[in-house]
């Protein structure tokens, strides 16, 4: 495979780099550009994240933070998420009600609410509806089963154009991931603190 050397333009300033991505004839001359190009962001990012930050600059970016963050009326935050929140509550109770009015059996009827907050949960938020909710409710929509399921399935959608794998499969657990990691290994603890007890 024969090597090409590529004139890149920095400032006005023509200059050579002699990258293993450059020097391949698996793309095109513009499609190379780009790749040396974000190589090179890269590089200059990775040397911004080893800088170290004085006392001042921290100090300055808390105060510039803090100056521009949204501020919020925790009274009314706490109201919409209780009032919202229970709503969600109450449409699972429904949906319960309405198994057992049919007949289902109460082990049935267990599975049955929770499957079908998940999938409200997962059409609504592929209609770009759960988001728009979660603005008002905040942890109204995150506390219950639907906003567990939100967190699978916003990550999955976001990331349907990188591929099944390395999009979808790779990124669906990106925020569930952490809760069901801890909360499996908080359960396991609570399992074997609970045989103790009982065994007392």
């Amino acid at each position: 495979m024969g090597r090409i050397k590529y004139k890149i333009m920095f400032k006005g300033k023509n200059k050579y780099k002699n990258t293993r991505l450059a020097k391949t004839n698996l793309f095109t001359p513009c499609q190379k550009y780009i790749v040396v190009m974000i190589y090179f962001v890269s590089e200059g990012m990775q040397k911004m994240d080893k800088r170290k930050f004085s006392e001042r600059e921290k100090k300055q970016f808390r105060e510039y933070a803090e100056k521009n963050s949204p501020k919020s009326n925790l009274f009314k935050d706490c109201v919409c998420a209780f009032v919202i929140g229970g709503l969600i509550c109450i449409v699972g109770q429904a949906i319960s009600d309405a198994g057992k009015a049919m007949d289902i059996s109460k082990e049935n009827v267990k599975i049955l609410t929770p499957c079908a907050l998940i999938f409200l949960s997962c059409l609504f938020t592929g209609l770009g509806l759960y988001s728009k909710l979660a603005k008002y409710a905040g942890a109204g929509t995150i506390v219950p089963i639907t906003g567990f399921a939100n967190a699978v399935a916003s990550p999955a959608i976001d990331s349907k154009a990188e591929g099944y794998v390395l999009g979808v499969g790779a990124k669906m657990f990106t925020i569930a991931g952490p809760v069901i990691l801890y909360g499996t290994a908080a359960s396991v603890v609570w399992g074997i603190i609970y045989y103790i007890l009982e065994k007392l």
